[in-house]
């Protein structure tokens, strides 16, 4: 608010004010029935002078009964570019509003550009910012399943060296088989026509370790593949794994680097 005793110093200065505040205003000060003054800016013009009559629309006649400033903008076809009108009433010494205004209309053309790129670079920031996030999200449920895979994969570790061990009994066994299938042997031949039976059950046996002793040296070469193979799935996984992680930090470091953009951006908005 401004009191009426200064509204004389306000006459004086108002043409200079746009050039003193380095902003593009139109000044009018008016009463009830008549503009008192009015300043142009560089591209803010008004068709009213000094002497125009003025009648006042219910805003103005609310800032006077309310005795505060008030300020709307104005987008309707009076200007080619929006502006923001600001109404101030005068106040005389008795406290209570005069019938005096002091309206100035600012032209807010750049704020009103810069207001809608802040909200879609905001809007493209969130965009990106949902973005990482879903990729981070991904990358952790990528973390859990390596992990899992990982899990899985020291399991069938553990399980293949409970077999690698039956396959060395199995072996171990085939081996002593076949040593007594040649001491049977040996014993039948000692034993003459009477050991013939026996000298057959034990060339069967001897075929029997073989077999056995040929079967688990499969399984046992086909058990050192498996195990290569797992070596070099969780050798694989765990790199995975490694990049996984670095994808995931350089992430959050990124979505980071994109708020600290958007706050600043946001401030620099605020200030234009």
């Amino acid at each position: 608010m401004m009191k009426k005793e200064h509204i004389q110093a306000f006459l004086e200065v108002a043409p200079y004010l746009g050039d003193i505040i380095n902003e593009d205003i139109n000044i009018g000060v008016m009463d009830s029935k008549q503009y008192l003054l009015t300043v142009d800016g560089r591209t803010v013009t008004s068709n009213q002078t000094a002497g125009d009559p003025n009648t006042y629309d219910e805003f103005a006649l609310s800032t006077i009964r309310e005795r505060r400033q008030k300020s709307f903008e104005d987008v309707s076809d009076r200007f080619p570019f929006p502006v923001e009108v600001t109404f101030t009433p005068v106040i005389e010494e008795n406290g209570n509003a005069s019938d005096i205004l002091i309206a100035v209309v600012k032209n807010i053309d750049r704020r009103k550009k810069a207001d809608t790129a802040s909200k879609a670079v905001s809007s493209s920031f969130e965009q990106a910012n949902q973005t990482i996030s879903e990729i981070a999200e991904d990358s952790q449920n990528l973390l859990q399943n390596i992990d899992d895979i990982l899990k899985y994969t020291r399991e069938t570790q553990q399980k293949l060296s409970v077999i690698d061990t039956l396959i060395s009994r199995i072996k171990k066994i085939a081996l002593q088989s076949n040593i007594l299938a040649i001491n049977a042997g040996i014993e039948a031949v000692h034993a003459g026509t009477a050991g013939k039976g026996f000298s057959v059950i034990a060339g069967e046996m001897g075929k029997l370790s073989k077999s056995s002793d040929e079967a688990a040296e499969t399984a046992n070469t086909a058990l050192t593949e498996i195990k290569t193979a797992i070596d070099t799935i969780t050798s694989k996984m765990v790199s995975i794994d490694t990049y996984s992680e670095n994808q995931a930090a350089s992430t959050q470091e990124i979505s980071a680097s994109i708020n600290n953009i958007f706050n600043t951006f946001r401030l620099l908005s605020e200030h234009c």
